[in-house]
């Protein structure tokens, strides 16, 4: 009987359903034992099972009868009239990593990947706990923020890449083997890219074996393979697979255009060049061709600082794209000729342009497009002297750069997260950064990037006065600019070299994402 009055004078109907099955299973089992120490005379010998029989049946007749007087007006413990109607919840949120999780049983799925559960407590009305289970959702949410926005990103992209191999496939003809077929869908799932340039190069060698009736379907594999190779920083393999196109079908207008990409990154502008004015040649009538010839166009003018002529070509494609519709490249043409006001120092029209590029790229989801606007701004940003805002500016660049595998973008981030540093006056950090942007571009075959990372190198040497070092790095910074034929960037470089034995600092060159 100590269980019923150990509960409590007034109890919530929980506690005194608990306290009713305990006491009525004690006395259940005193009647179980109190009945079996009795005599009970019978005729002849009583079988062993009937005695526990007979045992059972007055221990169960004692439990039944405690659980109905339990629940009757004469129990000493009442269930108490200000807790009857209220709800027993306790709800815990606790942090882990990047992501706050909302403790309720049965495992609910809430918001971002948060769950709740419910812990047995006294004291909150229903109405009360709705109250407190939504507020610490709303703070598990609001501290899931940062990571949702970000598998938000990695989803969009995904998704993006999903479609790119489906659209291979289609390319392909559909007539792939069941192997091949296989290894789309486990391609599907991943959303690997370099699963994907794998996949492509195994199906381009299996259509090569099987001979000339499957060479039409062979072009699109090679399409692919070549894009995605220029991506990932497989360049040579990416020329490579474009030359046999060409070798094929020389009037090819994509083969054309990523070639120009190419020869451009490699700092062979003469050659870009007629790849670029061919693109033009080979459009005709089609207004997005002839848009993308201009645009690219205008990068080789700006590169080799014909600013005017680089206008011309980039508003050309603008003004194209407005007619057309075409979002993308209305975003290329004001991130294009955002470069060109930043490069004659008109910091407001520049910054106006990248804002309208980035604006765009939001609304389409194109993080390729977002990471360069974001690095344009950053390098306003540290022309203004807003460091941190710079900073910050670049690691949104550098973040996207890194989830698309995109080795230019993730270089030129580098290299203007150095001159940061530089800035700072952190300079094993600076240099830190300019050799990881170096060490890239080498791998790109990149000749201005490499450039402009030696020439960075070459000023952080001066500042430390290690003028040997610095006139080193220099000199290898003036003979690529020599190479691909930059007049004002070879004058500017000589110019440092020839005042190394003075005191004067040049200012680190920052890298412009196009």
């Amino acid at each position: 009987m100590a269980a019923f009055f150990m509960a409590g004078k007034e109890v919530t109907p929980l506690q005194h359903r608990i306290a009713g099955l305990v006491g009525a299973t004690m006395a259940g089992l005193f009647g179980y034992f109190v009945t079996g120490a009795i005599k009970i005379q019978t005729e002849g010998q009583l079988p062993k099972w009937g005695k526990v029989a007979i045992q059972a049946s007055g221990g169960t007749a004692l439990f039944v009868l405690v659980l109905i007087w339990w629940g009757s007006d004469a129990a000493p413990v009442k269930v108490s009239p200000a807790l009857e109607n209220r709800t027993n919840v306790k709800v815990d949120v606790s942090e882990s990593g990047n992501a706050a999780t909302v403790a309720v049983a049965g495992n609910v799925e809430v918001g971002a990947g948060g769950s709740v559960t419910i812990a047995p407590t006294v004291g909150l009305s229903a109405e009360e706990v709705s109250r407190v289970v939504e507020a610490a959702i709303r703070r598990a949410e609001e501290k899931n923020a940062a990571l949702a926005k970000q598998l938000q990103s990695t989803s969009e992209e995904r998704e993006r890449l999903k479609r790119d191999l489906a659209a291979a496939v289609e390319r392909i003809g559909g007539a792939g083997t069941e192997e091949s077929r296989a290894a789309l869908a486990e391609l599907r799932q991943s959303g690997d890219a370099t699963g994907l340039l794998e996949f492509l190069k195994k199906e381009d060698a299996r259509i090569e074996s099987e001979g000339q009736a499957r060479r039409k379907h062979q072009l699109g594999i090679k399409r692919e393979i070549a894009a995605v190779a220029f991506v990932t920083g497989e360049m040579d393999l990416s020329e490579a697979t474009l030359g046999k196109i060409l070798a094929n079908k020389p009037d090819d207008i994509d083969a054309t255009n990523r070639m120009g990409h190419i020869q451009r990154l490699r700092g062979d502008l003469g050659k870009a060049e007629q790849s670029y004015k061919r693109v033009l040649e080979l459009a005709g009538e089609d207004q997005i061709w002839r848009a993308n010839g201009c645009g690219n166009l205008g990068i080789i003018y700006g590169i080799r600082g014909d600013l005017d002529e680089a206008e011309r070509m980039h508003r050309q494609a603008l003004k194209i794209n407005e007619q057309l519709g075409g979002k993308e490249g209305m975003a290329a043409a004001y991130c294009n000729l955002g470069v060109i006001h930043e490069t004659r120092g008109d910091l407001d029209e520049a910054e106006r342009m990248h804002r309208q590029s980035l604006e765009i790229y939001r609304q389409m989801g194109g993080k390729q497009g977002m990471a360069a606007a974001y690095g344009n701004l950053g390098v306003i940003r540290q022309t203004r002297g807003d460091l941190d805002e710079a900073e910050r500016m670049h690691r949104q660049s550098l973040e996207i750069h890194k989830q698309m595998r995109s080795k230019e973008g993730m270089a030129i981030d580098y290299c203007n997260l150095g001159i940061i540093h530089m800035t700072r006056g952190d300079l094993d950090e600076a240099e830190r950064m300019y050799r990881q942007s170096l060490e890239t571009h080498e791998q790109l075959g990149s000749k201005e990037g490499m450039a402009v990372a030696y020439c960075n190198l070459g000023v952080m040497h001066r500042t430390r006065r290690d003028l040997d070092e610095a006139e080193r790095m220099l000199r290898h910074s003036l003979d690529l600019y020599k190479q691909i034929g930059i007049p004002d960037k070879i004058a500017l470089v000589q110019g440092w070299i020839d005042d190394l034995a003075k005191d004067t600092i040049p200012s680190p060159a920052p890298e412009e994402p196009r």
